[in-house]
């Protein structure tokens, strides 16, 4: 979210899916956005609204982990700062104005910024998955052939890689070895769950990887 004077304009609630490994680290698997029409949405927003004000985050953005327990919400940790994996080209497809643009907005067009957050509170235009990508072997990073695969796939929108071409690339043991991250748009949320695991598919094979 992003705080003007006090007040929060949600930008983005997410949904994480994460998974254990042999080692016991525990990386990300899937972000999946969710808006008002999902049940948890309004507690996680309520909750984290009072958690920013508590903490003194009256201007700027706000990216929290709060864990949904039988108890109610629970805060893992909050920083004044933005959500790193975001694109504001997906924000466009998916909310309409994403944690970077409102942090803009906020600073430059802060009448705009209010009037954002007194409107209600967004619906999702499209529905995404931001796909952690997992690596199952040592290899050499080759993205050719596998962004042709993702290029083949509906709701493929964009893909950023935190290697370079011809690394060396170890198995993912922490979310610091995870290779990338895959953005899938689509309105229908069956084809994004399809492609998921074409993707999965793609990597038990070896799909960006050349051997050493």
């Amino acid at each position: 979210m992003v705080s003007l004077n006090s007040n929060q304009l949600v930008t983005e609630v997410v949904k994480y899916k994460k998974r254990k490994l042999d080692t016991g680290s525990i990386i990300y698997d899937i972000d999946d956005i969710i808006d008002s029409s999902h049940p948890e949405y309004n507690v996680l927003v309520e909750y984290t609204k009072r958690v920013v004000l508590a903490l003194g985050i009256f201007n700027g953005p706000s990216h929290a982990e709060v864990m949904l327990t039988p108890d109610g919400p629970k805060l893992v940790e909050i920083a004044a700062r933005m959500d790193g994996i975001l694109r504001p080209a997906i924000a466009k497809l998916t909310t309409g104005l994403g944690q970077i643009s409102a942090s803009a907005m906020s600073i430059a067009e802060p009448e705009n910024c209010n009037k954002a957050i007194q409107t209600e509170d967004y619906t999702l235009i499209n529905h995404s998955y931001n796909v952690c990508l997992i690596n199952h072997r040592l290899g050499i990073f080759t993205a050719n052939s596998f962004m042709e695969e993702l290029k083949k796939l509906p709701s493929f929108c964009e893909v950023v890689f935190y290697v370079d071409e011809g690394d060396e690339i170890e198995i993912t043991k922490d979310v610091f070895s995870q290779p990338g991250t895959v953005y899938l748009v689509h309105h229908d949320k069956d084809v994004i769950k399809k492609d998921y695991e074409k993707i999965r598919s793609i990597e038990e094979s070896g799909g960006y990887l050349k051997n050493i």
